[in-house]
């Protein structure tokens, strides 16, 4: 009998790599009939991106060191970002390493308030109560629930991220109906449209490479156990993809630099 094919965590990593590597070359170095190709292409990485924040935010052992990570690549990432993506230093925008974090305190933070609500685990990590709350009223739930989400698109509108708000609703989106593919259909290429260009609506196609996901698929009996260390290469490789977004856009500067002659403009704060 044959079976559908699915995707590893690491093989949806590495298609959402090369996809942002293809919009960032796009954007930096070329020019002409190869440009809006390798920009509608770029397009599928963001989701793809959001999708696999909302499943590592669902396994991970340690919230705070996966948000610390996350400020961390944001940090080392600002000063490529500004250089290659918008040639000035500061940019008007922070890139969205910074999205992704607000993305995730969103998440937790929405997490918790709906774990208080119907009496469930709050957050990864946490056990579950011996019984379960009545349902609470939808009058003070979506309140509550609406009000923690517009705190974080508040935020990522007021430090100009990269997606900005619409990039935490749609990390937003897929926590929400991340078992509910026909939602994520119906809501996700509005938000694109609505949010941002035409153009982002490539990324709707990303919703086909997430629908193939399989949480099993590549994972080790080593590694069944939650209470399980990673292993050195599980680790090198989770460093590789938090490293590789400054590392490729400071090469794609460079290479502006040497091929392009276009100098980064540096704008002092005095």
């Amino acid at each position: 009998m044959n079976r559908r094919p699915t995707l590893s965590g690491l093989q949806l990593k590495l298609l959402a790599l090369l996809t942002m590597t293809m919009d960032h070359a796009g954007a930096v170095l070329v020019r002409g009939s190869l440009y809006r190709p390798l920009r509608d292409a770029g397009r599928l990485a963001f989701p793809i991106y959001c999708f696999l924040l909302v499943e590592g935010y669902l396994h991970t052992r340690d919230v705070k060191k996966y948000l610390g990570r996350l400020l961390f690549a944001f940090l080392l990432s600002e000063l490529p970002f500004d250089a290659a993506l918008y040639r000035s230093v500061p940019a008007p925008r922070r890139n969205v390493m910074l999205t992704l974090a607000l993305g995730l305190v969103t998440v937790l933070v929405l997490d918790r308030v709906r774990g208080a609500l119907w009496g469930r685990r709050p957050f990864p990590g946490s056990e579950a109560p011996d019984r379960e709350k009545a349902p609470p009223p939808l009058w003070l739930e979506l309140p509550l629930c609406f009000a923690v989400i517009s705190a974080g698109m508040r935020a990522a509108f007021w430090l100009q991220t990269d997606y900005r708000g619409g990039g935490v609703l749609l990390i937003v989106l897929f926590f929400v109906f991340r078992e509910q593919k026909e939602a994520l259909l119906l809501t996700v290429p509005p938000l694109l449209l609505v949010f941002y260009t035409p153009m982002e609506l490539w990324g709707t196609l990303a919703l086909l490479p997430i629908a193939l996901y399989d949480p099993q698929k590549g994972r080790t009996a080593r590694r069944a156990s939650p209470q399980q260390p990673k292993s050195r290469r599980g680790r090198a490789l989770q460093w590789f993809f938090y490293l590789y977004y400054p590392a490729h856009l400071t090469v794609l500067a460079l290479l502006r630099d040497l091929l392009l002659h276009t100098p980064v403009t540096l704008e002092l704060p005095f």
